[in-house]
């Protein structure tokens, strides 16, 4: 019996909070109905307003019915005015696109029908709610009096008969809560074309910066041998030229040009290796990620506390282990030259499935990725791999960077 009071409680509770986005859904209707019954010029500047309102409302339900049922309800919305066009434009033509805009969204009349179902549905349930609980009450308390009061009027029969009745409604609220939260998941979510359309897009983009990210680096690669290790080659094979030719007439100029030589080739070796571990550093071939951001933490100028919870033996994807290694390697270099910070952690999250890295540093914050400080980079290192990235930096800090990578297969962002 108290279990069964426990579950009505519970699914009275959700109901309720259920009404909250019922009654904003309402109201969010009423909006949209009197913008469009309004004449042109009032409902072209109500549109817009009802379809933000219409948009709040169903991304508040969507967070209550993910958690309620335990599977997120995702809806990607395509912004109504981005930055460039409302640069571009005055407020009269912003205004337009909006509206136009507004008009051609699929999500606008999804958004509109659901309002008015939950709007409806929703406030129903959250007055039958109580209704029940004191129908409930007023049922147990009519059994003893007409049971054992004496002289208690025949009234009294009604609402005892209908005790199990009433207590049985009880315990359906559970059910009447999930099935309202079923009916807000199905016409809240995005529609599978849609979402096949925005992954197109999504992955289109994503070939597109590995492919950019991947020619910058040949470049880079090429500038370094050609500055680099090529210049030192050419003057170490000028220098054993001019020591061949002298070796005769004069060996101590032979000899120093020769020491040269060796000098400048031990360089080189150096600038060889140094170009060989930016390719893919050998302790992390050889000791694995966790070793390898530990090294990175070593060398930061800014103290790095590092944590690591790992929950598999198996090592990620070597791909995937050199795109995380670099993302936390320039992590820390922003960390160093931008944030001001006087220490920094590092949060290592692995398991069979995905890995997820956090660094997050005590300095002035105000980090934004529009500026160049790298993170555009690091975006797109792990957009390569179906990873994220997401950025918490208030103005006084703390900076927060989530970096989350897929460890379920080998992959390959080309």
């Amino acid at each position: 019996m108290r279990t069964s009071l426990h579950r009505a409680w519970l699914g009275s509770r959700q109901l309720l909070v259920g009404g909250r986005t019922a009654l904003l859904a309402l109201v969010a209707f009423v909006l949209t109905a009197a913008a469009l019954a309004s004449s042109p010029p009032l409902g072209a500047l109500l549109l817009p307003v009802a379809a933000t309102a219409n948009r709040k409302v169903a991304t508040s339900e969507r967070r209550r019915v993910g958690r309620l049922l335990g599977t997120p309800v995702e809806y990607r919305y395509a912004p109504l005015l981005d930055a460039a066009t409302s640069a571009r434009q005055g407020y009269a033509r912003r205004w337009l696109t909006i509206i136009v805009r507004t008009l051609a969204a699929r999500s606008t009349y999804q958004d509109a029908a659901w309002t008015a179902v939950h709007g409806l549905l929703g406030t129903a349930l959250t007055v039958l709610v109580p209704a029940l609980w004191a129908a409930a009450v007023a049922a147990v308390a009519a059994v003893p009096c007409w049971l054992f009061v004496p002289g208690t009027s025949a009234a009294w029969l009604l609402p005892t008969a209908l005790a199990p009745v009433t207590l049985l409604a009880l315990r359906s609220l559970p059910a009447f809560a999930h099935a309202q939260a079923r009916l807000s998941a199905r016409m809240l979510a995005e529609p599978a074309q849609a979402r096949m359309s925005a992954r197109l897009v999504e992955l289109a983009e994503t070939r597109a910066g590995a492919l950019a990210a991947h020619s910058a680096e040949l470049r880079r690669i090429e500038r370094d041998l050609h500055d680099g290790a090529q210049a030192r080659l050419v003057s170490i094979a000028l220098r054993l030229s001019l020591a061949e030719r002298r070796m005769t007439s004069d060996p101590a100029l032979a000899a120093h040009l020769v020491g040269q030589a060796r000098e400048g080739a031990e360089a080189a070796m150096g600038e060889l290796r140094d170009l060989i571990r930016g390719l893919y550093p050998p302790i992390l071939a050889d000791r694995g990620l966790v070793t390898a951001v530990e090294a990175l933490a070593t060398r930061s100028p800014v103290p790095v506390t590092v944590t690591v919870d790992a929950r598999t033996v198996e090592r990620p994807p070597a791909a995937v282990e050199a795109a995380a290694y670099f993302a936390v390697s320039e992590a820390l270099a922003n960390v160093a030259k931008h944030s001001g910070a006087g220490r920094s952690t590092l949060d290592v999250d692995l398991d069979d499935e995905r890995l997820v890295i956090v660094v997050t540093d005590d300095g002035a914050g105000g980090a934004d990725e529009s500026r160049g400080t790298g993170l555009s980079g690091i975006r797109h290192r792990v957009a390569a791999f179906d990873g994220s990235l997401s950025l918490s930096s208030p103005a006084g800090g703390p900076t927060v960077l989530t970096i989350r990578l897929p460890c379920t297969a080998e992959a390959d962002p080309l």
